[in-house]
């Protein structure tokens, strides 16, 4: 399994679909689901590298669907910025996926997440 676009499994070509997110998401993933057999995939936007999720005596976990391994994630904080120039140290924070092997390790920090309309005069009445 070689590229997002000839991700297969049970030799049918899966169809990703892309699931809702915000803006400021580092990692919005795209799922798709054999016919066949029924395994569940996920992959980032753009990708190459998917997961398979897998049940064995472990419990569920996902694996790279390049080379098997288990896949690893990290927390990425977003900082909330009240304007254009910083915030008050709020973060979102979401888990980002990704194979040890095959990818390199996502950055702690995130994008920050902006605010929206909001001018700096705004803030002064």
């Amino acid at each position: 399994m070689a590229g997002n676009e000839n991700i297969e499994c049970c030799d049918r070509r899966l169809e990703f679909i892309l699931q809702k997110g915000e803006d400021w998401q580092g990692y919005v993933p795209e799922t798709a689901t054999c016919g066949v057999c029924d395994t569940s995939f996920e992959k980032m936007v753009g990708n190459e590298h998917a997961y398979k999720l897998v049940e064995d005596e472990n419990g569920l976990h996902y694996e790279c669907t390049e080379c098997g391994e288990l896949i690893m994630a990290i927390d990425m904080a977003h900082s909330k910025w009240i304007t254009s120039f910083g915030g008050l140290g709020n973060c979102e924070r979401e888990t980002i996926p990704y194979c040890p092997n095959c990818e390199t390790k996502p950055e702690y920090n995130g994008n920050p997440i902006m605010p929206k309309n909001k001018s700096v005069m705004s803030l002064f009445g």
